[in-house]
């Protein structure tokens, strides 16, 4: 559960599963949603902050907020989540480069690796 293309295909089955543009999501969500341990937490957030804080990693997701909620069952302890949203590649001039859109509209330039 280590490589990130594995958490690349987990995202794009979460969010196919509804048929959003975007959503929230936790970390304890996600790791529900597919029967993974707890010891995968640090891994799967580690990838949505890595999202969400570097444009440049190409990925066919973007987090755009991450917000610090309480936690329903125990209100002593805050978790927090992450808007993720679909991101669409769209050819720019320079073939070395591409603009990514995401479904908000917003744009980031992004290296073709």
């Amino acid at each position: 559960m280590t490589s990130h293309p594995k958490i690349v295909e987990l995202l794009k089955d979460f969010m196919d599963a509804d048929n959003q543009a975007e959503r929230w999501i936790t970390v304890q969500e996600f790791r529900t949603y597919f029967h993974l341990k707890a010891g995968c937490s640090p891994v799967i957030a580690g990838y949505f902050q890595r999202i969400y804080q570097n444009p440049t990693y190409l990925c066919p997701y973007r987090v755009i907020r991450i917000e610090q909620v309480k936690d329903p069952a125990n209100p002593y302890r805050s978790v927090r989540r992450y808007l993720v949203e679909k991101s669409f590649p769209v050819p720019g001039k320079d073939p070395q480069r591409e603009i990514r859109y995401t479904a908000s509209g917003a744009s980031m330039r992004t290296l073709n690796h």
